[in-house]
């Protein structure tokens, strides 16, 4: 069946130039493969899948955003949440969070609700699921999470880098971790600012930060060697600010 997506998203608008157009058409074009490789595995499983369970099936993941792809069949109605006993069904993903058993809508889905054209809206559209899929990655990505009580004070986050004792000095922190994400907690517990920790190690290569120490050593820590990463730095490479 053909998947319609032209009402789902327009990366353009029509006073960009033409090779925006064609861009942005490209990524459309394969946004829609996507979503129709995801519908035809829902075809074959009339019993119902996860967005996780289709995505494998299809060899995508959700960093290459299949599962928002998911999300948008669901939207359009060709995809609908499996009910049992009145209530939805859910099974655990691989990372031990519920996901709805969602089942294809063999009748024709009812087409979107066309929205009244309001000014730069498929723009701000688009603009806002950058937000929603980068969200969805970092719930499903490896976190290393610090806590860094003297930001106020200096304007730094501690990165480290080694840990030594005597005698023995190894690589620690941001050199071996295996985490998607490099997270700060909050001294008060109230929130938290998250990075790529690709774009950290990235950002740190660009501007090489100072080197410090933490000399500490107990029984629960090590001395350690790590670098101060301006919060500005880690806020302009994140788009916060210029």
């Amino acid at each position: 069946m053909e998947i319609e997506l032209d009402n789902w998203n327009t990366l353009y608008r029509s006073t960009d130039p033409s090779t925006s157009e064609e861009a942005a058409e490209s990524v459309e074009d394969s946004r829609k493969a996507m979503a129709k490789k995801l519908l035809q595995a829902f075809m074959e499983n009339p019993e119902g899948l996860t967005a996780e369970e289709a995505s494998v099936l299809c060899g995508y993941s959700a960093k290459n955003g299949a599962w928002k792809r998911v999300s948008d069949l669901t939207n359009s109605g060709h995809l609908k949440p499996k009910v049992l006993d009145g209530g939805e069904v859910t099974r655990l993903s691989s990372s031990n969070r519920k996901q709805r058993v969602l089942v294809f809508v063999s009748e024709n889905p009812s087409p979107p609700k066309k929205r009244k054209a309001e000014p730069h809206f498929d723009i701000d559209y688009q603009r806002g699921k950058v937000g929603e899929d980068s969200h969805e990655l970092f719930l499903d990505g490896k976190h290393e999470v610090k806590t860094d009580y003297r930001v106020a004070e200096t304007g730094n986050f501690y990165v480290e880098t080694w840990q030594y004792n005597e005698g023995m000095e190894v690589q620690s922190g941001i050199n071996v971790t295996e985490s998607d994400y490099w997270v700060w907690a909050s001294p008060t517990g109230n929130g938290a600012i998250y990075i790529k920790t690709e774009v950290l190690k990235e950002l740190m290569r660009e501007t090489n930060p100072p080197e410090t120490r933490q000399p500490v050593i107990n029984e629960n820590t090590n001395a350690s060697k790590g670098r101060l990463v301006p919060l500005a730095h880690v806020l302009r490479k994140l788009g916060f600010t210029e």
